[in-house]
């Protein structure tokens, strides 16, 4: 591996032939995985691609995003990243799933693909992955340990009969310098989120809410209400938080099924960054993380109410929200008009960078 530059990217078409040489290995050598390749390659494809966007997704089926491990042009193995947990991943598969192509085994590859894979799983909003292996296979299991991964326990694998040995990795500890995370929010989040909500009002709805509304705003009575709401958290309620270092520095929060915009199943009741962190790519990343938790809690469709006067309206735009509804809120005693952007395919916004 030495001087090797490895790169992890999303399955695509142009990586047709490449993947169908790497299963023909494969079963060259008995090992039937990735069967579908061999009867359809593109179909294969296209069936990943939907996976990922989570379209035509079977009931209890959760949306999946593979990958390929790339050096040079040269395919060397896959990975599938799920992006939730239903309770049979929780016995067998986890989140994540990969395999290197024998011929470069033994070579580091493993361990690379799964560290490059927590990368993304970071990037999705989780703060903790199960990852799983046969109790037998000792290579993927010291991969996994060599990834941060604590043996949690065993199971046996409904399918097989065998016995499987369940590890979790804790993404929150991670984190590398400079590194910002999206992840769960926690109750422990409660004051830096509303630190960024007051500040984030402050510079962007001065002239257009009551000034006394802004200068009334109180860390320790928001505080209080939000920690109520946070504890009082619905299971299709979402809320990730952007960390710098530690600090919180943006968050979007909402749930599945609020259904306060007519035709739309999804609400993001909430972004916020601190102006410090805006322009650097971090709205898109929290919205697609966001989209995607709603999709994994069946929401097809997302909308967002924002101050008419809003100046970070066109974000929604360029994002491919439309404006879908309007309607006045009371804010400090005055009328104020919002917008509604809605993405009637929510599926949109997973690829949002």
């Amino acid at each position: 591996m030495a001087n090797e530059n490895l790169q992890l990217v999303e399955l695509s078409v142009r990586h047709r032939d490449a993947l169908l040489a790497m299963v023909k290995e494969y079963h060259d050598q008995g090992d039937p995985r990735h069967g579908g390749v061999l009867e359809d390659v593109d179909a294969y494809i296209r069936r990943q691609q939907d996976n990922s966007a989570g379209r035509t997704l079977d009931e209890g089926i959760v949306p999946q995003t593979t990958y390929v491990l790339v050096s040079d042009g040269a395919l060397l193995g896959t990975a599938r990243l799920r992006h939730a947990l239903v309770e049979s991943l929780k016995i067998e598969d986890g989140h994540i799933g990969y395999d290197i192509r024998p011929s470069q085994r033994r070579k580091g590859y493993g361990t690379a693909i799964l560290r490059l894979v927590l990368a993304e799983a970071r990037k999705l909003g989780l703060d903790r992955v199960l990852v799983t292996c046969d109790i037998d296979n000792v290579g993927s299991g010291k991969i996994i340990r060599a990834n941060g991964g604590v043996f949690d326990r065993e199971t046996i694998s409904p399918r097989s009969g065998k016995r499987v040995s369940l590890y979790w990795i804790d993404l929150s500890a991670r984190v590398a310098e400079g590194e910002i995370i999206i992840r769960d929010a926690t109750l422990e989040d409660i004051p830096g989120m509303v630190a960024v909500r007051i500040a984030t009002w402050r510079t962007t709805y001065v002239g257009i809410v009551p000034d006394h509304v802004l200068d009334e705003q109180s860390q320790e009575k928001i505080e209080a209400r939000w920690r109520q709401w946070h504890l009082e958290m619905k299971p299709d309620d979402v809320t990730l938080v952007a960390e710098d270092n530690g600090t919180v520095v943006g968050f979007a929060k909402g749930g599945a099924h609020w259904g306060d915009v007519p035709g739309y199943d999804g609400r993001l009741g909430g972004l916020y960054i601190l102006k410090s962190h805006q322009r650097r790519g971090l709205g898109r990343r929290l919205v697609a993380a966001f989209a995607k938790r709603l999709a994994a809690r069946g929401c097809r469709s997302l909308a967002i109410w924002v101050l008419a006067r809003n100046p970070s309206r066109g974000f929604y735009e360029r994002l491919g929200g439309t404006p879908v509804a309007e309607q006045p809120i009371d804010i400090g005693g005055v009328a104020l008009p919002e917008v509604a952007y809605g993405w009637p395919d929510i599926s949109v916004l997973f690829q949002a960078k």
